[in-house]
């Protein structure tokens, strides 16, 4: 019997993993037809997406972040509730990233509303480029053995003025790690912890900024479940 229960758990874990899958796909889907399903808003320095057609949970998101339960949820002023995952740097004293979702309520099965990225990032890319980059997720290549999604911006994007060095210390703070390589590249990594309910730290994620000649070229995020890269400009 007790084979039996590992054996009926082992299938229920399987099942949930892929139905986030493909409630990921879902949404990789509608980013490729970003105006139809998406209305970005700026509010309060940050960059909200209102999902015209709900696919995927707040829960989802902490599944990729490697959390079971989010950091925090709160109530909104006009109904429903705010689900956020915070990032936290155990190393370095500083704002946490907060990815926030708003949902109706806090029901495991209730599809999020929107998404609110951090301000930070909108702060270092600007709110045009998030919204290219999250165009050129829908385009991403997507590798489900490896769980990992590459994309690079259009034409456009890539031709307006990239952020340096001092821009992300500006918005993220001093990195973890920063590494010097050939031919005038520069990597700066930062590292975090989900924030658990209780306070505590919980799985590990890094963001890594990849600079050639101290302009933004790459962004590389790596999280438990799940490895994504964006190029900014051509190798």
């Amino acid at each position: 019997m007790p084979v039996l229960r590992s054996l009926a758990l082992a299938a229920a874990v399987a099942l949930l993993t892929g139905c986030v899958w493909l409630r990921l796909l879902s949404w990789k889907e509608q980013l490729a037809d970003f105006d139809r399903y998406f209305e970005p808003l700026e509010a309060e320095g940050s960059l909200v997406l209102r999902f015209r057609e709900p696919c995927i949970r707040p829960a989802d998101i902490g599944w990729l972040l490697g959390g079971s339960e989010p950091s925090a949820v709160l109530p909104q002023d006009a109904g429903g509730v705010r689900v956020q995952w915070r990032l936290v740097r155990p190393q370095r004293a500083g704002l946490p990233l907060i990815i926030e979702l708003s949902a109706r309520d806090a029901a495991a099965e209730t599809l999020a509303e929107s998404i609110r990225a951090p301000p930070e990032l909108v702060s270092l890319v600007s709110a045009p480029r998030l919204l290219a980059m999250a165009r050129a997720f829908g385009r991403a290549r997507i590798d489900r053995e490896r769980r990992s999604a590459s994309a690079e911006l259009d034409a456009a994007a890539r031709a307006a003025p990239r952020p340096g060095r001092a821009g992300v210390i500006a918005a993220f703070g001093e990195p973890d790690d920063e590494a010097a390589g050939a031919g005038g590249r520069r990597i700066l990594r930062y590292r975090y912890h989900l924030a658990m309910p209780d306070g505590g730290a919980g799985a590990a994620s890094e963001l890594e900024f990849e600079l050639l000649d101290e302009a933004l070229r790459a962004l590389r995020v790596r999280t438990p479940r799940f490895h994504a890269w964006l190029e900014f400009a051509e190798r």
